[in-house]
């Protein structure tokens, strides 16, 4: 079962890969090495969203409290867009389009991991607090 520390050391995971890509951008790395690291980092992704929406999501939804059911519908759209947006830099920064448009490319990782560092530390800040307090998440995995 998902658990806040399990999304928390995701976070952190998460975190830190962006960190690593923007380093490699910065860095002007290879468009290969970059494509690499990206896509480790939006397979970590997939997998937290998918835990996030099974876990958190439908139970903040069902909450009695009115102000969670907002807020949970608020952090859902938040996240589609955001989705949207990912799933778009995905599709058009291919290895061969990075290497033509470095720059271009550069401007707009440093932007998407702006934003996914954002939603991380919003997600710690306010939807993990949330979701425990509603019940929709224990602390830690069961002993």
């Amino acid at each position: 079962m998902t658990n806040v520390k399990q999304l928390m050391d995701e976070h952190d995971m998460l975190d830190r890969m962006a960190v690593e890509l923007l380093a490699s951008v910065r860095a002007g790395q290879s468009a290969a090495q970059i494509v690499y690291l990206r896509a480790r980092l939006s397979s970590l992704l997939g997998t937290h969203l998918a835990a996030e929406d099974r876990a958190i999501y439908p139970r903040l939804a069902q909450s009695a409290c009115p102000e969670a059911v907002s807020c949970g519908r608020d952090f859902t759209h938040e996240l589609a867009v955001l989705s949207v947006d990912w799933e778009a830099y995905l599709r058009e920064w291919s290895e061969d389009s990075i290497a033509a448009d470095f720059s271009h490319f550069a401007a707009e990782t440093e932007d998407m991991m702006t934003r996914l560092r954002e939603r991380i530390e919003f997600e710690q800040r306010c939807l993990l607090p949330l979701a425990v307090r509603e019940g929709a998440l224990p602390l830690r995995a069961a002993a």
